[in-house]
Formats: C-alpha cells, sequence, structure tokens
C-alpha cells in the first residue's frame, strides 16, 4: 500500500487556495509581505530553492507576487533580502 505525505500538496490545489484567499483579501505575499490583490499576480515561492534541494511540499511553497519572485530567484529569502539590504546602503 502507498501511503501519501500529508505535506505533499499539489501546485494546483494550493493555487486553489491561495485564489481564494485573494477573493477573500487574505492572501500575502512571503517575500514583501504586501497583499496579492490579483490572479494575475501570483505565483509559488519555493521557500528552498529547487536548484538547492528544496522539494515540492506544502511547507516549501508559499505564495508570492511574480515580480517578487522573479527577482529572489533561486535565493533563499534571506540572501535575497540581505542583498537588498547591501544595494541600498
Amino acid at each position: 500500500m502507498i501511503y501519501e505525505n500529508p505535506n505533499m500538496i499539489t501546485r494546483n490545489k494550493l493555487m486553489k487556495l491561495w485564489h481564494r484567499k485573494i477573493r477573500e483579501k487574505t492572501c500575502y505575499c512571503y517575500i514583501c509581505g504586501k497583499l496579492i490583490l490579483k490572479h494575475d499576480d501570483l505565483s509559488t515561492d519555493h521557500v528552498v530553492p529547487k536548484s538547492k534541494g528544496g522539494s515540492n511540499s506544502s511547507d516549501n511553497l508559499k505564495p508570492a507576487h511574480k515580480i517578487c519572485n522573479s527577482k529572489k530567484n533561486d535565493k533563499t529569502l534571506e540572501q535575497y533580502l540581505m542583498e537588498l539590504h547591501e544595494q541600498t546602503h
């Protein structure tokens, strides 16, 4: 018998959940912390980037603005924020 990992959730199910949260005005970007207002602005960020061994488990996937996720690229949030801090100082 094959048991499903309870932490594994399909991206499709997560996106449906996040789209509902957008409608309810309760979906926030993991990266910048601002409210995601449009469905077209939503993307899925990997907390630990896949290029650094991150998985598609639900605890590693967070909602993010497409532009924030694009700028963060394959860095961790801490690396990205440190880079931003260094650019502004």
